[in-house]
């Protein structure tokens, strides 16, 4: 073959190749852009109580955002929601995983190094910009201090240490029967009471689990033990860090929210006895399942109430404009010249729309709650649901036990 005739050759396979990436470039571009203009709206609509907008904004978005992980959980989240709102039958297909292996399309399997791409460049060059909130995401923020109240110490039975076990002693893996695993006891000194050791159980029906960087991970059965090695303050509220040892499989540096945790100061995990640690993790299942039963009855409660529906429309939009005057007020404080007038300008705005909204949130908060004093048959539906009285019974018997472990 002749010289410049292969020379040819490699220039058209490496101009053809540079063109191939850039257009998948391209597409990825796009798809992120639709995404994210997607989510967005769709957070606009589940302020506003519109479910069915929600579905038809996120119906390709949600084929989409796996690709985007600054997206995925937001527009999972949403739609998900808004289909059981909406009262859809349809559970939403479970997104394939993105692996060169996974049983993907070969389009979207060509489009993964360009989607790389395109999101490590959207995460570097995106910081500060607003984004639409996660629904399953906890940001980071500095370390702060947390100790249970005294109310909720004092609802607490309080636990003697008989017998604990080896400190450091390593967690057992999950058991096969299905069961809240528990570590095996052994024998030891009683430690020192310390203020900053705790542990707890979860008391929450399928809890999420995030990782250090504050991604979820996935959900935990209620019951699973916990044992903390440090809380913190994020804005989506106090959270917990450490490990968790549940029949699902244990974590270690994970984070759980704070009011999902049934916690217990003074002693780490590894310093209290088996039945103690079987108690707590009971105990925390019978806590989750009260809150669920309490959900279900209030959720029926509040479908009742005429003025339900169009209070909570109005108090979204309240809360919406509060959170983005709190984020605007923030850059207003470090904006110059035409950036902080910009930002100054919309501020007025929100305060203009804030007068606009409070006094029909008032009048609707009125009416229900005007309805809810007359028809107070509502929450002596719950205290006296036979349900409720039952789990509260078994919560008394175990606190029982635990003060007699």
């Amino acid at each position: 073959m002749p010289k410049h005739i292969s020379r040819y050759l490699v220039s058209f396979v490496i101009i053809a190749l540079v063109d191939t990436v850039l257009v998948l470039c391209m597409i990825a571009c796009f798809r992120l852009w639709y995404v994210r203009n997607a989510a967005t709206n769709a957070v606009k609509f589940a302020q506003a109580g519109q479910p069915e907008q929600v579905i038809r904004e996120l119906r390709l978005a949600y084929r989409w955002a796996p690709a985007y992980p600054a997206f995925s959980e937001t527009v999972a989240g949403l739609y998900k929601q808004a289909l059981q709102q909406a009262g859809s039958p349809d559970a939403p297909p479970v997104p394939e995983e993105r692996t060169f292996l996974s049983a993907l399309p070969p389009a979207e399997k060509a489009l993964i190094p360009a989607d790389m791409l395109v999101n490590f460049l959207y995460r570097k060059y995106s910081r500060g910009q607003a984004t639409p909130p996660s629904t399953g995401s906890l940001a980071e923020a500095p370390v702060a201090e947390f100790r249970p109240g005294p109310e909720e110490e004092a609802a607490k039975p309080a636990i003697a240490l008989n017998s604990p076990p080896q400190a450091g002693q390593p967690l057992s893996p999950p058991p096969s029967d299905g069961t809240a695993p528990v570590p095996e006891t052994g024998t030891a000194p009683q430690p020192a009471y310390n203020p900053d050791a705790m542990w707890g159980a979860v008391s929450t029906q399928d809890a999420p689990l995030y990782d250090k960087n504050g991604k979820k991970m996935r959900e935990i059965p209620a019951g699973s033990l916990v044992d903390v090695q440090e809380t913190r303050s994020t804005p989506n509220g106090e959270v917990v860090i450490g490990s968790v040892l549940s029949r699902n499989g244990n974590f270690s540096g994970v984070i759980l929210k704070r009011d999902h945790v049934d916690l217990y100061v003074g002693y780490p995990m590894s310093a209290t006895s088996k039945d103690q640690r079987v108690l707590v993790s009971r105990r925390g299942e019978i806590l989750a399942a009260i809150k669920s039963r309490q959900e279900a009855l209030e959720k029926a409660a509040s479908n009742r109430n005429p003025h339900q529906a169009e209070f909570l429309a109005v108090a979204l939009n309240y809360k919406a404009i509060m959170d983005e005057a709190k984020q605007l007020n923030e850059q207003y404080k470090k904006a110059t010249g035409n950036q902080r007038m910009e930002l100054g300008n919309r501020l007025r705005t929100l305060k203009n729309d804030q007068f606009v909204v409070m006094p029909k949130y008032n009048e609707l908060k009125q009416k229900r709650d005007r309805w809810n004093d007359q028809n107070q048959n509502v929450a002596q539906d719950i205290s006296s649901d036979p349900q409720i009285r039952q789990l509260n019974q078994q919560l008394e018997q175990i606190d029982q036990q635990l003060k007699n472990v």
